[in-house]
């Protein structure tokens, strides 16, 4: 019995790439697309390693980091997910040198349809990426501002007429949107935006919505899958790698090294009726 290939890896491993507006979606050489319909095994955890110091631990916190790293470094400060918070100012940041080349950089106020039009910010550089992470089928950048605090405050301003979250579910069953859907919403957007609040905020007034498409056909069962994984491979969006029986959030691997196994449908087969 024979499988295509077994790799280890961890979440840095995998990428993205939009082609002709469809996600493509990569672990270290494999084409993942590729792999859609066959028999996939997922192990582990072989080990765990922080993604700060590179240290190896039983017990890693949230985003993949240890203890010593999560409360040292700017990366893992609250910060981060709430940018309104932002205390460069107050000199108390943790990494400033950090600070400057990820948070001093202009970012996009946008609009993504997921499972609903939410609201987001992302630098510039990282629009298309920032998409594909979340599952976004749609988006619509509305303002471009010099820095993340900026656009943080921007978001939380208006936060009573837009969602800020995504309901993963809905988002996996999310197929298309109509472009008014978020042409109404910016519209919407710039009559609740206090313009005069904020100097060197640029309204970007994109013509077209920007859309993408992610390799997924059927609908979505949205169990969450355990490791370890033996099951068949029907589509990717997002973070998710999506199977017959069930759902596997690939942010989890985060730090997480697991070996994984591509089996041809032949063998797969074998194995799943063994």
């Amino acid at each position: 019995m024979s499988s295509v290939k077994t790799i280890s890896f961890d979440l840095s491993h995998l990428h993205f790439r939009l082609a002709q507006r469809c996600v493509s979606y990569s672990i270290q050489n494999l084409h993942l697309n590729s792999y859609i319909g066959h028999t996939i095994v997922i192990d582990g955890p072989v080990y765990t390693r922080c993604l700060g110091c590179r240290s190896v631990y039983k017990k890693l916190y949230k985003r993949g980091y240890c203890y010593l790293c999560f409360n040292n470094l700017a990366v893992c400060d609250l910060c981060v997910l709430q940018p309104h918070r932002c205390h460069f100012h107050l000199n108390t940041c943790r990494e400033p040198d950090w600070g400057i080349k990820h948070c001093f950089q202009p970012h996009y106020v946008y609009l993504s349809y997921t499972d609903k039009v939410k609201i987001g910010i992302t630098r510039v550089h990282n629009l298309t990426t920032r998409m594909m992470h979340q599952g976004a089928i749609a988006c619509l950048p509305v303002l471009l501002v010099p820095s993340r605090k900026i656009a943080g405050l921007i978001e939380i301003s208006v936060k009573e007429h837009f969602s800020m979250t995504t309901a993963w579910k809905g988002m996996l069953n999310s197929r298309d949107v109509d472009a008014d859907v978020l042409y109404a919403s910016r519209d919407l957007f710039y009559r609740e935006f206090d313009h005069n609040a904020y100097q060197h905020v640029i309204p970007t007034w994109y013509k077209d919505v920007i859309r993408i498409s992610y390799p997924l056909s059927c609908d979505v069962t949205t169990s969450i899958l355990q490791l370890p994984i033996h099951d068949r491979l029907v589509g990717l969006k997002g973070m998710y790698m999506i199977f017959e029986n069930g759902v596997f959030n690939m942010r989890r691997l985060a730090g997480v090294t697991c070996e994984m196994t591509i089996f041809d449908d032949a063998c797969g087969a074998s194995m799943m009726t063994a």
